[in-house]
């Protein structure tokens, strides 16, 4: 609040150290004097002379003595009229100052930081007092608000830490905003009969109160109106009450009950959150809506709203760590996320016949809940809903489902058995992602889609049981099933993701159903049905090992299909083979031996990243093939003994990354077929990659890629010559 100031000043004129402002009108305003530092008190006399003229002394001038650090008394006669803006402000070593008994308005923050004033009595002539103008006094004990105003000002006594008693007349109407902010030492409070409008933060902090008696005529608590009260126990709201503004009360932590004795529609954000120890409540009559966290941490043990509510906010019930049991009627019809987020000791719910769909996150972190019967009427599930029930073993998704979100169902340790409705069309991303007890999955008849991550580490999963109708797996759908060892992907598959079978380590065979458009199998093996004279390598089983030998009319292989291959030793590609496709064989971190046919044209990104192992590269192409930075392992470089055509050596030592390797030799240099090698030999392939003989009997002359076995167990591949 500003106070008007006079602006008819003739002249200025300094008394006794003290200046003053003297105007027309015969009276003159106090506007400083003294050192700010050093001066201790302050006497204004009740009029001045300036010649032979006398002036009245009526007003103290904005900032008069504001930040007077040194001053302790001051005394102001009985003339003043005003006190105006920051008149004494910051005035932290006053300890007495008089309020005239005939003074109209005191401005905003006059007083404001005084601390060490213990009382200002307040008379009753005062019908103007700006905001703060009081605030900060933590010296004060008591106090009052004259009759002749009808609000309390806006942060009167904010932060007035040492304030034991007020009074308040009955003519009050309104609490202003912040009035009595964080005056922590007040313990009770004789609310006026006539109050309708408690403001923002009025009480706020005010960890003292006990409890508080909230008149028949209040119509409005506003904005925090008693956040932080956290001595309060127990709330009445009269039937008068038509809003109560988000967190009005807030980390009232002691509250225990609350009774409303009216109605009303809105129950606000916040209004309840963080009240501890409340337990109980009566609800308005005509609740239609409860608000984001309204009731969040909680200490209800058992809940039911009234058949009046409609609507429910987000996260109402968020981290409740004492509710166990919720009863939701069938006429809400609007719910939104985390309703009952982290309730871990939550076990039973109740949700009645009409609503339509569970929200995002609704059970998510509820650690405890052991079944929960979703209502026929249910048509959609979030994402996240069910994430982290780690109690739940059993879930029956009702049939008129048709939508359930990312992750909905993912991270439920004992989870062993879900049942999906008939109509659903698309198992979403990480859907059941790290549910380790999963056994069995219902799959429903008209799945035609299911996607990333669906069933990531789902390690008790030994079998899938997919339908006909199901077109697309998207990338990594069951990587880390470990206790897979077989797979058939069904007649209608038509779009295979990469990682697919990541860290699938004990799966040793894919199949692929009859009729299927798109995909066969061979030896375990899928790959893509010849097209124009081009034909796909898939997916290999990971757990395969020793030296494999892709077979003829291959002429790629997909993004990561031999990827973490942990066991697979070698791999020789067949002549008519040009291109090694991204990630195909990463993180095969015993593979060894390479073969690649003089159709070779490419080598994609991280082709062969992260396998260390590999000590041969065989690459029958004359023209060195397109190859990226990562498409080799950087430590294999000086490693690797790579033999190429003889009239390629050149070629290859300046090729783009075959450059980098030392040891790039002609193909001639080959080993000659020795006794101890025949003996452990394994396989016989031609320069092609075709397996021809399992021993050298009767082998003709030639030049052959050999496999045998180490005394440690390991497959060596070498070309040798006979």
């Amino acid at each position: 609040m500003f106070l008007p100031m006079t602006m008819l000043a003739q002249n200025s004129v300094t008394i006794e150290g003290v200046n003053y402002a003297l105007k027309e009108d015969g009276t003159a305003t106090v506007t400083g004097g003294g050192d700010a530092k050093t001066t201790t008190s302050i006497e204004i006399p009740a009029e001045i002379k300036d010649g032979d003229k006398t002036y009245a002394v009526t007003r103290i001038g904005a900032r008069a003595f504001n930040s007077y650090t040194a001053l302790t008394t001051v005394k102001l006669p009985e003339t003043i009229v005003a006190i105006e803006r920051q008149a004494f402000n910051r005035c932290n070593k006053a300890t007495e100052i008089n309020i005239p008994s005939g003074i109209k308005a005191i401005g905003d923050m006059a007083f404001y930081r005084c601390q060490l004033l213990k009382t200002i009595p307040l008379p009753n002539s005062l019908d103007s007092i700006g905001q703060q103008a009081f605030a900060w006094c933590t010296g004060l004990t008591e106090a009052t608000v004259p009759t002749a105003l009808t609000e309390v000002p806006v942060s009167m006594y904010e932060s007035c830490t040492g304030l034991t008693k007020v009074t308040l007349h009955d003519g009050i109407t309104k609490i202003g905003n912040k009035a009595f902010y964080s005056c922590g030492k007040l313990t009770s409070f004789d609310m006026p009969p006539k109050v309708t409008s408690i403001g923002e933060s009025a009480f706020y902090s005010c960890k003292g109160l006990t409890s508080i008696t909230l008149p028949e005529g209040l119509k409005e608590i506003a904005l925090e109106g008693f956040n932080q009260c956290a001595g309060l126990l127990s709330v009445e709201i009269p039937a008068s009450v038509t809003t109560i503004g988000k967190g009005a009360f807030k980390n009232c932590s002691a509250l225990k009950s609350v009774v409303f004795k009216g109605s009303l529609e809105l129950l606000d954000e916040l209004v309840f959150s963080q009240c501890k120890a409340l337990s109980s409540i009566t609800f308005p009559t005509g609740l239609k809506t409860v608000s984001t966290q309204a009731f969040s941490y909680t200490a209800f043990e058992e809940f039911e709203f009234p058949a009046s509510v409609t609507t429910l906010g987000p996260r109402v019930f968020l981290g409740c760590p004492s509710l166990k049991k919720v009863t939701l009627g069938g006429t809400i019809t609007t719910m939104d996320m985390e309703i009952f987020s982290q309730c871990k000791a939550l076990e039973s719910v109740t949700l009645g016949e009409g609503i339509t769909g569970i929200p995002q996150g609704m059970f998510l972190h509820c650690e405890g809940l052991t079944n929960i019967q979703l209502p026929e009427s249910v048509t959609e599930i979030g994402q996240k809903a069910f994430q982290y029930c780690n109690s739940l073993r059993l879930l029956t998704i009702p049939k008129n489902v048709t939508s359930i979100g990312t992750l909905a169902i993912s991270n439920c340790k004992t989870l062993e058995k879900v049942v999906l409705p008939d109509n659903l069309t698309e198992i979403s991303s990480d859907m059941f992602a790290v549910d380790p007890a999963l056994t069995e999955v219902k799959f429903p008849a008209k799945l035609k889609k299911i996607g990333k991550y669906a069933f990531h580490n789902c390690t008790s999963i030994s079998k899938f049981e997919l339908p006909e109708s199901l077109e697309i797996l998207d990338e990594s759908v069951f990587a880390g099933c470990s206790a897979l060892t077989s797979f058939i992907f069904p007649k209608g598959v038509a779009s295979i993701g990469s990682m697919i079978f990541n860290n699938c380590h004990n799966l040793n065979y894919i199949d692929v159903a009859e009729g299927n458009q798109t995909f066969l199998s061979k030896d375990g093996v899928v790959y893509t049905i010849p097209a124009d004279g081009e034909q796909t390598l898939v997916v290999f089983p990971p757990k395969r090992d020793g030296v494999f030998t892709v077979p003829d009319g291959v002429t790629e292989t997909a993004e990561r299909a031999f990827s973490e291959c942990e066991s697979l030793e070698g791999v020789v590609f067949p002549e008519g083979f040009t291109t090694v496709g991204k990630w195909t064989f990463a993180y095969c971190d015993k593979l060894q031996t390479i073969v690649l046919p003089s159709t070779t044209t490419s080598l994609k990104e991280s082709a062969f990243f992260y396998c260390k192992a590999v000590k041969s590269i065989t690459c029958n192409a004359l023209v060195p093939p397109a190859a990226t930075t990562s498409s080799f392992d950087k430590s294999i470089y000086s490693v690797a003994e790579v033999s190429v055509p003889a009239a390629s050596v050149e070629d290859y030592k300046t090729a783009n990354i075959w450059k980098n390797f030392t040891k790039i030799a002609s193909e001639s240099g080959v080993e000659n077929i020795g006794a101890e090698t025949a003996a452990s030999l394994t396989g016989i392939y031609n320069m092609e990659g075709v397996e021809i003989a399992d021993s050298v009997e009767n082998l003709p002359s030639g030049i052959y890629i050999m496999t045998y076995r180490t005394d440690a167990g390991t497959t060596i591949v070498k070309k040798v010559m006979k």
